[in-house]
């Protein structure tokens, strides 16, 4: 009986101990090949954003206007939406005036010559007039000098004053921080919005990234920069897509190891920036193939539909300001 009971455990136990752990899903082992010019290494993996980013105002206010919704491309600096912004403008209007207003300038650099002119007279007549008729006049040639002084620093604060009014009207406006499209829209006009809080998600979708595994023997092959040629598998189905291929290059190599069962992986990722079409889409299996060399003579020319691979240049931030009076008089 004894004997059965340890036969059981022991079965049990081993049920147990056979149960697979949580793992990384990967997909085949990735493979070395070569096309007779030059060694390449195919490696499986997945499409994934490069930019997305969920646009929101920097103050809270009343949603006016949507000006790119959902599905609508967008390029870098468009107006996105804006809140109600009245109350700023008229702020802004009011520091305007303040700053263009020089008339206190004007009449304290007059001053200033009345009182030049009353001390050199006086300096010249100090053989007739009193010693302090002479220091008279020159204390209010000192007092209207900085009277003038203080004028020009009330100038200088009013122009600062206007630009942080200016810069209260363009936070309740939303650009868009790149080329791109509107992917989703969460706010609607009229709705409140707090600030920093998410009005639309915007993605570039003519950038991809793939992303992908791959063992830690083989990562030491490969290098920034590399080029490589994705395409898109497509399971159980014959779309043109399958037959593409998209040219990009490796970007991120993970200092990390992530272990999948019983080897260590590395993870790849590189950039395909010519997916002008947009058919190679978020979400899309694809097989990767590095060419592994830095030679690019012996990099095979990519086909006739495949855009060569070009530098994308750096990006700068979008020009902050108001919006434009075509935009108003819509919302309006």
């Amino acid at each position: 009986m004894q004997a059965i009971v340890k036969t059981t455990l022991a079965a049990a136990l081993l049920a147990s101990l056979s149960i697979p752990m949580a793992m990384p899903i990967r997909a085949q082992q990735p493979g070395l090949a070569s096309n007779g010019q030059v060694q390449t290494l195919v490696v499986p993996g997945n499409i994934e954003w490069i930019e997305r980013a969920a646009l929101a105002a920097r103050r809270e206010g009343i949603l006016r206007h949507i000006e790119k919704s959902i599905g609508q491309e967008i390029k870098r600096g468009d107006l996105v939406a804006y809140l109600d912004s009245t109350m700023a403008e008229l702020a802004q209007t009011k520091a305007e005036m303040f700053a263009k207003d020089t008339s206190a300038i004007e009449m304290a650099e007059a001053e200033r010559e009345v009182a030049a002119t009353n001390a050199a007279r006086a300096y010249r007549l100090r053989d007739i007039n009193s010693k302090e008729e002479y220091e008279l006049r020159q204390a209010q040639f000192k007092v209207a000098d900085a009277r003038l002084k203080e004028e020009q620093s009330k100038h200088e604060q009013a122009a600062q004053e206007l630009k942080m009014a200016q810069e209260a009207v363009a936070e309740h406006q939303i650009l868009a921080p790149f080329d791109g499209e509107v992917l989703q829209q969460i706010k609607y006009p009229g709705e409140a919005v707090q600030a920093m809080e998410p009005v639309v998600h915007v993605a570039r979708t003519d950038r991809v990234r793939f992303q992908g595994y791959v063992p830690l023997e083989m990562a030491y092959q490969l290098r920034k920069g590399m080029v490589v040629d994705v395409q898109p598998v497509i399971e159980g189905e014959q779309i043109p897509i399958a037959q593409k291929r998209f040219r990009g290059r490796i970007v991120y190599i993970s200092p990390e190891l992530a272990f999948a069962k019983t080897r260590a992986e590395v993870e790849i990722k590189a950039d395909v920036i010519n997916n002008v079409s947009k058919e190679l889409r978020v979400g899309h299996k694809a097989n990767m193939t590095v060419y592994l060399t830095d030679d690019p003579s012996a990099i095979p020319a990519p086909p006739e539909d495949m855009l060569p691979v070009t530098p994308d240049p750096r990006p700068t931030p979008p020009v902050l300001g108001r919006r434009s009076n075509a935009a108003t008089n819509a919302a309006q």
